[in-house]
């Protein structure tokens, strides 16, 4: 059986994805697949798609032990609660925050002190009206949780007060241009006791009934902020696994699926299901260990990248599902400089730098992560053409990771499922090295002033110039490798028409423009 798998911190700082891909039982899930009896009603004049509002579709999520979004620490479960909970505030298609719950903020007092103004016309699903006091019994509950993906977002929380029934008043500890990106967080009723099994939320689905180890039904919120569903019902069955998920889909027993399995196509196949792939925030790179002196000059680094044919690894690989990159920021960030000189595969550039001179460094690898084996093999060969010898150093997930925190390897084959939230000290700042997650003992005073200025910066400009300062240091110093971020798909079935639009941090972003026709 497969181990059930954790919500992964939303708005963690950092969280290492060394993922394991080995053989796993194939568990099917079956559900009856009975025909809507509901009518076809026509809406809107003769230029309109015929749109069936009546009909519902399926998706599924794992056996919940909370309906309470703060509380819930499975990701599947995370995805659908977000058809019925709204955030504070929400994301664009470039990770900028934008608003939702909140309709404004504004920084004070040198960036220490914000003001939120809220859009008290919103309605729970029991009638009543947003308030601040919902917002300030959120912020209690994610602290007072032991624990709660959502932790992070009030880590550098003074305090928070209600200044009015529509403004919320927080105080931080220090500056930080995160804090927009920290207000992603679902905001829960004050009112309502206890949310386990009773999840009244201000979005697009409320909760019709619920059946424990089996399934829940969710009505369109016709008084949604938004604008009222058009999809009526959304049924959500409850799966054992990722796999029962998939062959789930491909059976047609349920309509959507998301999924970053590298071979999403074949669940697409039959041509009745549509496949809507998007960036997601899991960067691959291989990590240097500078306490290595050959890999202290940074020719060898940068040989290592132009005898890194990283365009063939994506397609052989992964198919193309991602985007190769040089540094750790998401290309559809607005953060990401589009203007950075891209290092292209170039062997004799690699021999150039290495300058005649042979290297013979050891590859740290999770042997039961199976597309970075394959990496690895493909890195053997093209780095034996400019002189480098790469021993292929094979570890369990357990061993893999004692090695890295332990600083056992030259190189070594990682990912991080990088934050939303723009700080990237964990990984680079020297005050994370030695016993921290700058696993490489990566130390460089211009880096760390970088990373200070772009925490502490008081405006979007600010951030944005200190990230282009980052990412062209990043560029010529090389502290890591970067391969690329890699993309995910969600499945649809042919009959959901309208705006599908899945977000890495919301894939059902949209549902409520969605339609079946």
């Amino acid at each position: 059986m497969t181990k059930k798998k954790v919500l992964s911190s939303i708005i963690a700082i950092c969280l290492v994805s060394f993922l394991v891909t080995g053989c796993k039982g194939l568990l099917r899930y079956q559900e009856d697949d009975n025909e809507s009896e509901n009518e076809l009603i026509e809406e809107g004049d003769n230029s309109s798609p015929k749109i069936d509002y009546d009909n519902k579709i399926k998706i599924s999520m794992r056996n919940p032990s909370t309906l309470n979004p703060i509380l819930n620490m499975d990701e599947t479960v995370d995805r659908a609660l977000k058809i019925v909970f709204s955030f504070l505030v929400d994301f664009n298609e470039n990770d900028e925050p934008v608003p939702n719950l909140a309709k404004s903020w504004s920084l004070a007092e040198g960036g220490t002190v914000v003001d939120i103004k809220l859009d008290t016309s919103i309605k729970w699903h029991d009638g009543e009206s947003l308030k601040a006091d919902d917002v300030i019994y959120t912020l209690k509950t994610i602290q007072e949780a032991e624990n709660s993906p959502y932790k992070p977002c009030v880590k550098n929380i003074l305090s928070y007060t209600a200044s009015s029934e529509d403004t919320v008043t927080i105080v931080y500890k220090e500056p930080f241009s995160g804090y927009a990106h920290g207000l992603y967080f679902p905001v829960i009723p004050s009112h309502i006791e206890d949310l386990s099994f009773n999840p009244i939320g201000t979005g697009p689905y409320a909760l019709e009934s619920f059946s424990n180890n089996r399934n829940m039904l969710l009505k369109n919120n016709n008084s949604y902020f938004k604008g009222s569903p058009k999809i009526e019902e959304i049924e959500v069955i409850f799966s054992p696994d990722t796999e029962s998920d998939l062959n789930s889909f491909d059976q047609g027993l349920i309509d959507v699926v998301s999924t970053d399995v590298i071979d999403w196509e074949k669940y697409a196949k039959n041509k009745k299901s549509n496949i809507n792939e998007y960036m997601t925030l899991n960067y691959d790179y291989i990590g240097i260990n500078f306490n290595k002196p050959a890999l202290q000059e940074v020719k060898t680094r940068q040989a290592l990248l132009y005898a890194s044919n990283r365009e063939y690894i994506l397609e052989k690989i992964y198919l193309y599902h991602g985007q190769v990159v040089d540094v750790p920021v998401s290309p559809s960030s607005w953060l990401y400089n589009q203007d950075l000189v891209m290092y292209e595969s170039n062997v004799d550039k690699a021999k150039e730098l290495l300058e005649g001179n042979t290297l013979e460094l050891n590859l740290l690898v999770n042997k039961d992560n199976r597309q970075r084996m394959s990496v690895a093999s493909a890195l053997q060969k093209m780095y034996k053409d400019v002189g480098i010898t790469l021993n292929i150093i094979e570890a369990s997930e357990e061993e893999f990771m004692e090695k890295v925190q332990s600083r056992q390897f030259d190189l070594f084959l990682g990912g991080w499922n990088l934050s939303i939230i723009p700080d990237l000290s964990f990984a680079f700042h020297s005050s994370y090295g030695q016993a921290a997650t700058n696993y490489g003992n990566y130390s460089n005073e211009q880096m760390d002033s970088i990373l200070r200025e772009a925490f502490n910066a008081r405006s979007n400009e600010e951030l944005r110039e200190e990230y282009l300062k980052m990412q062209t240091h990043f560029s010529e110093q090389l502290p890591y490798i970067s391969l690329y971020f890699r993309t995910a798909a969600l499945l649809t079935n042919e009959k959901i028409k309208g705006d599908i639009n899945p977000h890495h941090m919301n894939q059902y972003q949209n549902i409520h423009m969605w339609y079946i026709n």
